[in-house]
């Protein structure tokens, strides 16, 4: 049908627009000498003077880009989906130009993607009438299309699943434990790589012919296939599909003790199906406002009483990075003041080490920590950054432990 190309194209431009409104932004920068106690400026090794750049965000007028449309995926299923390439230069209001500032862009995909998929479901169900399963990861399919038609026009999942059962084997196999939520995902990126194959050059039209055969082995045609999702609209019409603010501050708390705008944004776009009478324009809207309310029943951490110029995109005073988690909840609060108390009561006058340790192996800074791990006090931080050996100290520490308890 001609309106699921035309809802694809809607959607498409609502969810650009969007990330527009809020990720084209740049950064400038100034060097500031780092100075002593006395007001002196401390000295590289080299002799040169030391400094410490400062960034800021920087408002943009947008972001160039170009979109290419497809109709296949690279097994030759029906895929209708968009490629965009933005560039990578974005124009400030005195008319230079500058580098854009990506890390919006980068850390946010999953925000963008769950948003898009909403507005893509507000505008398919405007046009076609359809409505849709339960919203998993940030998606749903339409609710009547057989589950065997979809096995069937997914076969580069279906390799990237087969590849990935060996890898998340493999891994278990080395480590001795599940891949973490971020090793996945590094995982199912190299698996999606290593799995994909050159594209054929055939397109939509030449293909149509064995799509249909397909379906036809399943006992589906294009007529049944309409009729099914039909039928399931006028069974099941859209109901209330409504999140408390504190259902989406526990989803939001689940995962971190901050957050910003983009964040409530994701929680609400993969929890709240889109309502009749609302269309990808509508429903984007729709979802700004309930973001808005959200965020009015947060603890707003930006800082107090500053009267500074604010970004059109979020509000938020310019002196605050785009990426900065914006609010946390009461609760969060409550949980944090309660931890603070327990640490304080948990230090005791003077350090109790463990005089056990077996420190082959290991530095000064790693004895002394790891003793202090397998010691007697009730709470220890040990801060390292990557490659200080925190993993062998903890070794260490776990085994003087072990002997002893």
């Amino acid at each position: 049908r001609q309106q699921v190309l035309e809802a694809f194209e809607e959607a498409t431009t609502s969810a650009l627009a969007y990330l527009e409104s809020v990720a084209s932004t740049t950064r400038g920068a100034s060097k500031t000498p780092v100075l002593d106690a006395n007001g002196d400026p401390i000295l590289n090794e080299n002799g040169t003077a030391r400094f410490r750049v400062e960034t800021w965000p920087i408002a943009t007028s947008g972001y160039v880009a170009a979109s290419f449309t497809e109709f296949t995926s690279r097994a030759d299923d029906p895929q209708l989906h968009t490629h965009v390439v933005i560039s990578s230069k974005v124009q400030t209001a005195d008319g230079r130009w500058y580098a854009l500032d990506g890390r919006v862009l980068k850390r946010y995909q999953q925000a963008f993607g769950y948003f898009y998929q909403s507005v893509l479901r507000a505008e398919l169900t405007a046009r076609c009438g359809v409505v849709f399963d339960d919203i998993v990861n940030g998606q749903a399919e339409i609710a009547g299309v057989p589950v065997e038609l979809l096995h069937q026009f997914s076969k580069r999942a279906h390799d990237i699943a087969v590849e990935m059962d060996s890898r998340v084997a493999d891994f278990i196999e080395r480590t001795g434990r599940e891949p973490s939520d971020r090793e996945y995902s590094a995982m199912e990126r190299e698996a999606s790589g290593d799995t994909r194959s050159d594209k054929t050059g055939l397109g939509a039209n030449q293909l149509r012919d064995r799509w249909t055969r397909e379906a036809a082995a399943l006992g589906i045609d294009a007529t049944s296939l309409v009729a099914d999702v039909d039928e399931v609209a006028r069974r099941q019409p859209i109901g209330p599909s409504t999140i408390s603010v504190n259902e989406v501050l526990d989803a939001l708390a689940a995962r971190r003790s901050t957050w910003n705008r983009l964040d409530v944004l994701r929680v609400i776009s993969g929890a709240v199906s889109p309502q009749p009478g609302h269309d990808a324009t509508s429903w984007a809207t729709a979802l700004e406002r309930a973001v808005d309310t959200v965020l009015d029943g947060c603890i707003d951490l930006d800082p107090v009483g500053d009267l500074g110029p604010r970004r059109r995109s979020d509000g938020r005073s310019i002196s605050v990075e785009p990426v900065a988690a914006q609010a946390t909840s009461d609760v969060v609060l409550a949980q944090e003041e309660r931890i603070i108390t327990w640490a304080l009561d948990a230090q005791t006058a003077n350090p109790e080490p463990s005089t056990t340790i077996d420190d082959t192996g290991l530095d000064k800074g790693q004895r002394a920590a790891a003793a202090a791990v397998a010691g007697h006090d009730r709470l220890v931080l040990v801060v390292g950054p990557a490659g200080a050996g925190k993993t062998r100290l903890l070794a260490a520490a776990t085994g003087d432990l072990a002997r002893h308890s």
